[in-house]
């Protein structure tokens, strides 16, 4: 298997391979199960620029 590939030759390549399939197959699928579990709490989405944009017009807003 991909793991045992990776350190059986301790290559680069392969390790890059089981780590991007964990991401993949895992962390993606549970970060958007935790995301759906809390989107009741989401106020904002958007990308880097709007939630700075946003953040900013919320401390503006309360001063």
């Amino acid at each position: 298997n991909i793991l045992n590939n990776a350190f059986d030759n301790n290559e680069k390549k392969f390790h890059i391979m089981w780590i991007e399939v964990l991401l993949e197959k895992y962390y993606d699928k549970m970060y958007q199960y935790k995301l759906n579990l809390r989107k009741k709490q989401i106020i904002f989405r958007g990308k880097d620029s709007d939630c700075n944009e946003f953040i900013s017009s919320l401390v503006t807003n309360n001063t």
